[in-house]
This record gives C-alpha cells, sequence and structure tokens, in this order.
C-alpha cells in the first residue's frame, strides 16, 4: 500500500463532463446547508445588531490611517457601520474596531458578521482581524480576508479563533478597497462561544481504479470551512479507507486537491472508497465513491440498435402500458438528426405518472457485459424523473432489475445518456423498460442502442469537478424608514429656481403644448404655464446646467430621428440668450435622451438612443462633440437604461428599469456608472414612498430625468407616471436616496407631461458661497416709509463647505425699481443692518454675497413700506334671516396681504351678487348687509370686496343659500340646465373635503364624485314644497353606481327644514347602490311619502359612500302626487335607456347601445342612433322615443 499526495492548482481546473463509464454516487452529505451551531441558548460574549439597535457607534473605535477624511461612518439611510468609497478619490485604508470585550483562555469562539455591500465597480477588500485591543498593532489573528465580489446583497459570513490568555479582545475590519469603489456596511456582529473546529467533508471526490497492478488513484478537494462555516487553518489532515476500513493519513492543506493510491485486499466488485478531513480530535463525516471494480474499459460492440421509426419492425414492437390510467403515454415521435428520421418515443405533461415504454426481446448471455445507451430531453425548467430497467417479459412487473435512475431530469435538446455496466445471471431473453414518474412538460426518447463491453484498456481517469457554492447574497431591504411627508412643499434652496425641459405634453385629446423650458413653483404645485414657455425649444436630447449656462441637445423625437441632425446650443440660464449652436451628425450618433454635467471635470455625459439601443457618451460642452463610452447598455431583453444624473462630485448616477415581458410587471434600480468603462454597478431596488393611496411606480417609458440639488446632495427623478388615487397619468418628482434608494414622492406635475428628458436647479458655482438667511424689514413706525433691512451672511458655501473668515462682498438691488441699491463688505456668520428708504409701495430687492469663486443665488424678498393693503375679509356668512329675506355679514381683515398693519380709515366695502355680478351695494363702511329676495327659486351667492382707496382689492365669497317661495307638487324631473339643480337644491358638504354634489351638463344627471381618503357625508335637500296630509306623494329617482367593485352608498330622507339636523326621518337607506345592469339597466326607486300635518317639508338624499369608490349618478328625480295610484312601499325597477327634453332639444341616454328611434306622433321617422348619449335639436312638439331591443317602453317627450 502506498500513496501519492500533492496540491493541485484549483484555479486551473476546468469543468467537463464526467466519465460515464462509472456510474458511481457521492454518498457523503456535503457541507452545503450545515446549520450554524450558534445555539440561541448560549448567551454571546458580544453582539451588536444594527438593524434593531441604530446605529450608535460611540462605543466603537475608528482609524482612518490613510487621512484622506473618508471612513467608517453611521449613515442615517444605512442600518450599520458604513465605508463610503462613492466619489472618494484615494484608495481605502480604514480601521473598525469592536468595543471590548472578555475572553478565555484556552476557549474557542465562533464569529458570526453580517456584511453588505452596493454600487460597487471591483472587489471590496474587508480584512477581518483579532487581538487584545483597539488598534492596528494589536490586530494579531487574521480571521477572514475573502473579498466581496461586486454583490448589491448582504452577505453572512463565519470566523472561528481561541483564545490563548484571560482579556478584553477586540474584532477588528479593515477595508482597503479601490478609490471610488462603492459602500460596505457592517450590519451585525455576534461572537459566541464553541467547541473546536470540525472539519466539513471533502466536498468532492474520484475514484479511477489501475487495471496494469490492481490499485485505486483516489482524488479530491479538501475542504475549506469547518461546520459552523467558519474559514480552516491552513495544515489538516485526511483519513483514508477502503470498504469501511481505515488504510491510511496524510497532511493536507485547506481547499486543496489531494491524491492517495489504494491497493484493495481483494480487486473485484462494488468497493466503496472514502475520504475523511481530520483537525484535532474532530473528524468529519466521509466523503465516499464506489465503483465496480469488474468493470471494463475496452471497445464497445453494438449488439442491437431498437428501431423507433412508425412501422411494424419499430415502434410498433414496442409495449406501452398506462398504469396511472390518464390521457398521458408514451407516443410516437417523428425525431429527426441531420434531417434523417430515425423516430422516437415521446411522453407528455402528467405530474404523477406511472407509463412504460418497454423493448422487444433482445438475446444476452452471461460473463458479457453491457451498456444501453440512448438519448433523453426534457427542460431545463420542467424536468422529468424517470427510470432504466430490465427483466425477462414484456410487462412493468417483470421489470425487476433498476440499471438507472434520473430524478428531475433537466435536459434542454438531446443528451447521450446511458446505464452502469450490467450483466445478466443466465442466457436468454431479456427487455428494457423505460418508466415515467413525473414529466413537467415533456420526456423524449430516441436512437437507443445496446452494446458489449470487452477488455484490455486502462480506464480513463475521471474528471475532479467542484465549484465552490456561491455565497448566498439576500437584499438589503430594511433600511429606509416609511416617510409620510406633505406633498407640494418647496424643494428649491433659496434663491434657487427649478426649470424643467418637457419635450412632449398633451394640453387635451387634441392638442399638443409648445415644447421648451418651465419654470415649476411651489405657488403653482408645480404645474407649468405651458402658454407661456420661458424657452421655447423642442429639446428632446436633455438639458444640463452648470454655473449660470444652459446646455441643450435639441431635435424633434416624434418622427424619423435617424434622419434629424441634432443641434447643440449654449444659452444663458438667466436671460435664455442663445450663445453658441452646432449641427450634429444625423443616424442617431448624437440622439442623446439624457445628459448632466460633472463639475468635478466639466464634461457632460448622456445617453445616446438609437432605434435599439443605448450606450454611453462624452460630450464635450462646447461644441456638442460626442464620444462614445463602452459598450451598448443590452443588459436583458427586459432591462433598459432610462435615465442619468450627474452630482457635483462627479459620482454619475441612473436608473434603469427591468419589465416582465408577460405581465408587464415593473422593478427599476438605482446604479453608478464608471466614466471611464460604462460599467453599471447596483445600488439597489428603488422603493417607493410618501406615495398617494394604491399608487406604485410605473414608469410610461417617456424621456426623463435625474437631477440634483448639490447644496444639499438631494437627488430627484422625474418621469411620467400613472396614479390611481388621482386617476390619470400624472409626472412625480421623487428624491432618491443614494445609498437605500429610496425614491420619496414629494411633488408631481399634475398635467400630462410626456416626455421630460431634463430639469435642473439655477445653481452658482459650488464654492460660491451659500445665499444669505434670517431676511427681515422692520419699519421705523406703522405706515413708515424707511426703516431696516437685516440679514445674516452665510458661514457656508453652496456645497456645503466652511467659508472661513474670509470678507465677503453683499449687494442689495431693487428688481424693476431703482430706490434700494445698496452694497458692502461684512464676515461670514455678520449679521448686517442697512437703513433703507422709499415710497408706500411693495419693494422686491434680490441680496446676492460675493467671494472670489462667484456669486451666491440670488436671495428674493419682498416687503411693504409705508401701510399695507388690506388683505380679504374674513367670515362671510349667509343666513336666511326672513320669509325671502336673508342677512350677509363678515368681519374687517385682519391684516394687510403682507401681514402687515393697513389704514382702517381708507378701506370701504362692495357687494355683488354672484354670478350675474348685480351690486349689491357700493361704498359701505358697515360689515352686514340685509337682502331682500323674489319669490322666484335661486340660490344665492355674495363677493365681498375690499375697497382701498378707492381701488378694489381682494374678496371673499359667501356661502350659497337657496331661496324662494314654497312650490306646488308634482315637482322634478330630468334638470335640464344647471340652473334647474342649483337654483332649487341645497348643497351640503358636510366633510368639507371639497368632493360634493355636482351637475353633469352633457347628461342632465348629477353625481358625486370619490374622494380616496375620506368618507362621503354630502346631502343634496329640494327646495320647500307644500305638502297636504290628505293627499298621497311618491318620490322617484333614478340611480346607478359607476362601478360594480366599488357600490356606492346612498340614505333618502324627509324633514321639515333643509338642515341635516331637519332631515330625521330615513325613507330609504340603500348600503349598497346597484351598478348597470347586464344590458345597461338603470334602478328607478319609487318610496311613499305620508305627510301629516300639512306643511312645508323637504327631501333629501345623503351620499355616504365609503373613501375610494367612484362616482353615484342620479337621473330624474320626481315628486308625484299620486292620487291613490302610488306604490304602498319603496320599489325598485330598471329602464335600460331615458329620454327627455333640454331646453329645446331631446337628450337619450342609451348606456346599452341599442339602435334608438326617435318619431313624430304622426310616425314620421326623425332620427336614428346607436351613440350611448344623443342630442338632437328638433322643433318643440311631442315625440315618441323608441329603443330597438330594449324590454323599456317607448318614451314620450315634449319639447316646449
Amino acid at each position: 500500500m502506498f500513496y501519492i499526495c500533492h496540491e493541485i492548482d484549483t484555479t486551473k481546473n476546468i469543468i467537463t463532463n464526467i466519465n460515464p463509464l462509472y456510474n458511481t454516487t457521492l454518498k457523503a452529505v456535503l457541507a452545503l446547508a450545515v446549520t450554524m451551531t450558534m445555539a440561541s441558548a448560549d448567551a454571546a460574549v458580544f453582539e451588536r445588531d444594527f438593524s434593531t439597535s441604530g446605529s450608535d457607534i460611540t462605543d466603537w473605535t475608528i482609524i482612518d490611517a490613510n487621512s484622506d477624511g473618508n471612513t467608517w461612518q453611521a449613515l442615517s439611510s444605512l442600518k450599520g457601520i458604513s465605508y463610503d468609497g462613492m466619489g472618494c478619490n484615494a484608495a481605502a485604508d480604514d480601521w473598525l474596531f469592536t468595543p471590548a470585550f472578555a475572553v478565555t483562555a484556552g476557549k474557542h469562539y465562533l464569529v458570526q458578521y453580517v456584511v453588505a455591500q452596493r454600487g460597487s465597480f471591483g472587489a471590496d477588500a474587508v480584512a477581518v482581524m483579532s487581538g487584545y485591543g483597539a488598534s492596528a498593532e494589536a490586530m494579531t489573528t487574521l480571521l477572514g480576508d475573502k473579498v466581496y465580489e461586486n454583490q448589491t446583497g448582504v452577505v453572512t459570513r463565519y470566523a472561528h479563533f481561541m483564545a490563548d490568555r484571560d482579556g478584553s479582545y477586540n474584532i477588528g475590519f479593515k477595508v482597503t478597497s479601490p478609490a471610488d469603489n462603492g459602500v460596505v456596511v457592517l450590519k451585525s456582529i455576534k461572537v459566541v462561544e464553541t467547541a473546536a473546529q470540525t472539519p466539513q467533508p471533502a466536498p468532492a471526490m474520484t475514484a479511477t481504479p489501475r487495471l496494469a497492478d490492481h490499485t485505486v488513484m483516489l482524488k479530491w478537494y479538501n475542504a475549506k470551512y469547518d461546520s459552523n462555516k467558519a474559514p480552516l487553518p491552513g495544515q489538516l489532515k485526511a483519513r483514508i479507507y477502503c470498504a469501511g476500513s481505515r488504510v491510511g493519513e496524510i497532511d493536507v492543506t485547506a481547499g486543496a486537491v489531494s491524491e492517495y493510491v489504494v491497493t484493495p485486499a481483494t480487486f473485484a466488485g462494488q468497493t466503496t472508497f472514502s475520504v475523511a478531513m481530520v483537525l484535532g480530535d474532530k473528524e468529519s463525516a466521509k466523503t465516499s465513491k464506489t465503483i465496480n471494480l469488474d468493470d471494463l474499459a475496452g471497445e464497445r460492440t453494438e449488439v442491437k440498435a431498437f428501431s423507433l421509426l412508425n412501422n411494424d419492425d419499430g415502434f410498433k414492437q414496442w409495449t406501452i402500458e398506462n398504469l396511472d390510467g390518464d390521457a398521458a403515454k408514451w407516443e410516437y415521435d417523428a425525431t429527426r438528426f441531420d434531417n434523417v428520421l430515425v423516430g422516437g418515443a415521446y411522453h407528455s405533461y402528467d405530474k404523477d405518472a406511472d407509463d412504460w415504454f418497454i423493448s422487444p426481446a433482445v438475446e444476452l448471455t452471461p460473463g458479457t457485459r453491457y451498456i444501453l445507451a440512448y438519448k433523453a430531453k426534457s427542460g431545463v425548467s420542467f424536468p422529468a424523473s424517470f427510470s432504466v430497467s430490465m427483466g425477462t417479459a414484456a410487462s412493468a412487473s417483470s421489470q425487476t432489475t433498476t440499471l438507472a435512475t434520473y430524478n428531475a431530469y433537466a435536459q434542454n435538446g438531446f443528451a447521450d445518456e446511458e446505464t452502469a455496466q450490467f450483466t445478466v445471471p443466465s442466457s436468454g431473453s431479456y427487455h428494457f423498460g423505460f418508466r415515467t414518474t413525473n414529466v413537467q412538460n415533456a420526456l423524449d426518447l430516441s436512437e437507443i442502442k445496446l452494446y458489449s463491453v470487452s477488455g484490455g484498456a486502462e480506464p480513463v481517469e475521471e474528471p475532479l469537478v467542484y465549484e465552490e457554492p456561491a455565497e448566498t447574497v439576500v437584499a438589503d431591504d430594511g433600511n429606509a424608514e416609511p416617510i409620510e411627508a406633505e406633498h407640494h412643499q418647496n424643494i428649491c434652496s433659496p434663491g434657487v429656481r427649478l426649470y424643467a425641459d418637457i419635450s412632449r405634453a398633451q394640453l387635451d385629446q387634441y392638442t399638443m403644448a409648445t415644447p421648451g423650458i418651465f419654470r415649476l413653483t411651489p405657488e403653482s404645485q408645480y404645474d407649468p404655464d405651458y402658454e407661456h414657455p420661458d424657452l421655447e425649444g423642442s429639446f428632446s436630447g436633455g438639458v444640463a446646467y452648470n454655473n449660470g449656462i444652459l446646455y441643450a441637445c435639441m431635435y424633434d423625437a416624434t418622427g424619423n430621428i435617424q434622419e434629424v441632425h441634432p443641434i447643440w446650443r449654449k444659452y444663458d440660464a438667466k436671460t435664455f440668450e442663445l450663445l453658441s449652436e452646432t449641427t450634429l451628425p444625423n443616424n442617431c450618433e448624437c440622439t442623446t435622451v439624457s445628459i448632466t454635467y460633472d463639475a468635478s471635470t466639466d464634461k457632460i455625459y448622456g445617453l445616446v438612443k438609437d432605434s435599439s439601443n443605448t450606450h454611453l457618451v462624452e460630450i464635450d460642452p462646447a461644441t456638442g462633440t460626442m464620444t462614445r463610452i463602452g459598450e451598448d447598455y443590452n443588459i436583458s431583453n427586459t432591462t433598459r437604461v432610462l435615465t442619468i444624473g450627474c452630482n457635483a462630485k462627479g459620482v454619475l448616477y441612473c436608473i434603469f428599469m427591468d419589465e416582465e415581458i408577460i405581465d408587464g410587471v415593473q422593478t427599476h434600480f438605482m446604479g453608478r456608472i464608471n466614466k471611464t468603462t460604462g460599467q453599471i454597478a447596483n445600488l439597489g431596488q428603488v422603493q417607493g414612498a410618501n406615495m398617494l393611496p394604491e399608487d406604485i411606480l410605473y414608469n410610461m417609458k417617456f424621456n426623463q430625468t435625474l437631477f440634483f440639488d448639490n447644496s444639499q446632495n438631494k437627488l430627484y427623478w422625474m418621469f411620467q407616471s400613472s396614479s390611481v388615487a388621482l386617476g390619470s397619468t400624472y409626472t412625480p418628482i421623487f428624491e432618491i436616496d443614494q445609498h437605500n434608494c429610496q425614491a420619496v414622492l414629494r411633488t408631481w406635475i399634475a398635467d400630462d407631461a410626456k416626455a421630460v428628458p431634463g430639469a435642473y436647479f439655477t445653481e452658482p458655482a459650488m464654492l460660491a458661497p451659500a445665499a444669505v438667511s434670517d431676511v427681515t424689514y422692520t419699519p421705523a413706525a406703522a405706515g413708515a416709509t424707511e426703516g431696516t433691512l437685516s440679514f445674516t451672511m452665510p458661514t457656508l458655501t453652496y456645497d456645503g463647505t466652511s467659508l472661513g473668515a474670509s470678507s465677503l462682498t453683499y449687494a442689495v438691488a431693487e428688481v424693476d425699481g431703482s430706490d434700494i441699491s445698496l452694497s458692502g463688505t461684512a464676515n461670514p456668520g455678520e449679521v448686517v443692518s442697512l437703513h433703507v428708504s422709499g415710497q408706500e409701495k411693495i419693494y422686491n430687492v434680490e441680496i446676492t454675497v460675493t467671494n472670489v469663486d462667484g456669486a451666491s443665488p440670488a436671495y428674493p424678498f419682498e416687503f411693504v413700506m409705508g401701510y399695507d393693503t388690506p388683505g380679504a375679509v374674513t367670515n362671510v356668512k349667509l343666513v336666511e334671516s326672513g320669509p325671502l329675506t336673508t342677512t350677509l355679514t363678515w368681519d374687517a381683515p385682519a391684516t394687510g396681504v403682507h401681514g402687515l398693519p393697513y389704514d382702517p380709515e381708507r378701506i370701504s366695502y362692495i357687494v355683488l351678487q354672484y354670478p350675474n355680478k348685480q351690486v349689491a351695494s357700493a361704498g359701505t363702511t358697515e360689515r352686514s348687509l340685509v337682502i331682500e329676495h323674489d319669490v322666484d327659486m335661486q340660490c344665492y351667492i355674495y363677493a365681498v370686496f375690499t375697497v382701498y382707496d378707492g381701488v378694489a382689492n381682494s374678496y371673499t365669497l359667501s356661502n350659497p343659500v337657496v331661496m324662494g317661495a314654497p312650490i306646488d307638487a308634482p315637482y322634478g324631473g330630468v334638470f335640464t340646465k344647471a340652473a334647474d339643480f342649483y337654483n332649487y337644491y341645497t348643497i351640503i358638504d358636510a366633510n368639507e373635503d371639497s368632493h360634493t354634489w355636482t351637475f353633469d351638463t352633457e347628461t342632465g344627471a348629477i353625481f358625486y364624485p370619490y374622494n380616496y381618503e375620506q368618507s362621503a357625508d354630502d346631502w343634496i335637500i329640494s327646495p320647500p314644497i307644500k305638502y297636504y296630509s290628505d293627499a298621497e306623494y311618491e318620490l322617484q329617482f333614478s340611480v346607478y353606481s359607476s362601478n360594480e367593485n366599488y357600490p356606492e352608498s346612498l340614505e333618502v330622507t324627509f324633514g321639515n327644514d333643509k338642515t341635516i339636523a331637519a332631515q330625521s326621518n330615513v325613507l330609504l337607506d340603500i348600503p349598497e347602490v346597484p351598478t348597470l345592469g347586464e344590458n345597461y339597466e338603470i334602478t328607478t326607486f319609487q318610496i311613499p311619502v305620508d305627510v301629516n300635518p300639512s306643511g312645508v317639508y323637504y327631501y333629501g338624499f345623503h351620499a355616504y359612500s365609503q373613501p375610494y369608490m367612484e362616482y353615484l349618478v342620479m337621473y330624474d328625480i320626481r315628486l308625484n302626487v299620486t292620487k291613490g295610484s302610488g306604490v304602498s312601499e319603496a320599489t325598485a325597477t330598471t329602464s335600460d335607456f331615458i329620454a327627455y327634453d333640454n331646453d329645446g332639444r331631446i337628450v337619450v341616454i342609451n348606456p346599452a347601445g341599442y339602435a334608438v328611434n326617435i318619431y313624430t306622433t304622426s310616425g314620421v321617422l326623425v332620427s336614428t342612433s346607436s351613440e350611448k348619449q344623443q342630442t338632437l335639436d328638433v322643433t318643440p312638439g311631442v315625440y315618441v322615443v323608441k329603443a330597438q331591443g330594449s324590454a323599456s317602453p317607448a318614451v314620450k317627450v315634449m319639447v316646449k
């Protein structure tokens, strides 16, 4: 017995197909899923989990060894201790040490540490060491130095150490990553006592017989890790076993390849060879290979080629048994190889198969070694399970010898398969069977051949194949906290403006907006003024801004972009004066879809898109000349790069999106781009926050933009999307965290801005001063035209760097005026107070601060000299104060429009009645007015204007009051015009959410529109109607919910006043208002109304639908006097069309789309239409409206 042991370079090992001559089984349970033995019952000697304990690192030690100012830190947006190398020009050399913990001499410890990586262009190197002290010199034991390979996620690793003495111990993490590489985060660490290390089994092994000397060559990979997944020390031992008996032991190196030659006592039959890894007194489980030492390695001779052609001598000679009795079974398949028909067998999907395909007989003899070969295919994603067997008859019950078993066989395209060598016990006829037990899509067989094998040749050594399993990488989720913030707040730094390049916007169904550059302001809730672009032009290629200059790639993307010659333009960003332009090549060489300025290098980067691909370019700002970087961004068939944006530090970001082809599900990711190679490093999945109810990140995939506020290093993303809550498309503006990729909705453009290829803030140079702060104006006295203007000088540059102590220059200039022009010098942080004087008016000034690097943003400030202009009156109330009489009252303005005093001796009021704007009172100084009204029903609303020095200024509207003399029944019908509704019904928005009953001029219906946040609490109450106790009344109305999935809720009430409190009698409650029927029938309700005593009463309708329903629609409200012919209880009927008169026209509501004919009473056909809504001008008279196919009767309409 002897052995040969040496190390093999595993990096050169090539994975090859295993020689099928040896059908052996790796019996050891490999340690790929070994459960870590950190028993939960064991108390940790040290533990810190930043996902639950926060990121307080005051007791940790950090050393910036290379003194570059960038080191380990606690970032608010990532849970853990982070090293952020993005944008850092120096390679990392930084230490992080845990707080000290106690260890005991001779005890073993297991360390579990969790590290996240994101946005890295290459490997991040983080060495883990330990020692007695929080310093580099104290770190004497290397626990792990495996790098982190371009992963966007979290990995968990383990280390093992033994304390050589009692003392205080520290774990150290040293990061030495390349410059500008990415972010690594220590998420958690835990140290527990453990036992001495037990190696994992050898992960791979081969056994090759040598016939010449009757020996067997064993080769194997030595284990690298222990049973707790911690790395093993370099030197181990390997114990070798033959047929269960130990035959040798050698020294080996962890992770290397070793060899050993065994001489079996008996070189014959099935023999098992095993290897166990040994460290100290700990031995791993055995890794084993069983081979048949009787197998031959000589030439093969074909014994029989079984025909599978569909004829009497081929496929029809095979026996098919369908034991599970279902429709799936073995069938003929016209298989071809190289266009030659060879035939085959096919089995379709059957998850619980039990089907046999048994060959014709073949004569076999004992002492001969045979192999059955065949071609098979299934599918990588849809495997099949089957077995190959042998028996003495063509029946399933006779198939007693299993030759091969395939569990979850996954093979795209035919592969050559074969059994191990086998023999038969006696001469005779034998049959081979193929049995399926699970087919997830299909299983095919072809070219089934039997061979005999002769001896004489040495067996070919089986390749040793092992690929270390990839580390488990899980998403680094859970860093971002939920955010709820008010929308439409100012996102601009003081003195900075926001502009958007909107190259395509839809004003309505037929009208496109003029493309151009538009200012977006919080005052307008960021909606652009499409009628007045600040700069007109189709800048489909995007815009980029830097230090007062606007760069634009101008072309029209709606035509054939291969033919267009983009024009590169430079503008003065303040005046929009054109400074230069250059015509660029066509053929999609310069058709950018997004561009961004890199202030760190004074270069522009862009995404160029042709008909199918997207790639990165570097752009000369002066001429627009574009130089391609890297390859096309063909990440996958479903992934596209959408937009790019660069911050002042030169970090180039992008958004890319994966969209499933079948279901359209979108997943957005943020990446950073290597500006030299174009490589994209994934920062993580973008997760939406602060979004409207039920909304998701959905991208309409038009041109979009990333842009920075460099004063706070905030990244914004603007693109067209669709909102369920708004019920329309919109263009959200998200603020994206550059570390955890959380996208917080800040505001949106409500109009349909389809393509927004650029946006920018008008920022100064990064080292110019920030804007002034704490600006105030204090008048010398109330109404004085002089006072003190004060402000505080900045202490930081625009990008947040300290300004130091150097003196700064300030300037105060009036906008569109010359009364105020002041300048001077002051120190950073100094409060400047200036005397100003002028005249009584509103002043608008801009304050700038300048240093050697440039001017700060111009801080705009508005103030009033003299008395202020009064604001609007408040507390305007209109109440009924008697029969056909109302009283209007109001309070004087509390302050002026700027919050300052006004002169009360100069104010008076004008009162106008709306909507006809009739003057009810003029020049009054009183704050109440009694108004007499006509008997006709009408809705009264009044506007109270403040008048100052004879000039009418702002106004406030009163609440509406419907008033008129009580009317007689019958009353109602279809509303033919808005006045029929608003002048008669009192509308009460009880929850004051501005979602309330509204008249639809197109259909004559009234409807309640949903609120996605609040339940409905909205009333309409009838005009005053005279009821008599001896009469009978019936309230009739037609109503429906617009969506069957969102049923509305409605109460019908009755009372003696038009207040909610008086509507105490509920005539009918409809918790779920019906929708239109299958044939679009509208439900009509009829309710009896009993009155006692006689008097004036009101009926009401109360919508109380849940939040986020849809529309509650009502037609044709009538109060009928029935005189004994009415209903005795509430009833509901349906009708599938409605026809009525509306100001001399016939209106037909026909949701079912019937062919509707309109006749005169003499039978003359006037009109035929299938439109769902039709309006027909006719002469006065009576008409008959019929709907063909409708179950509803014809309707007579009288047109006046």
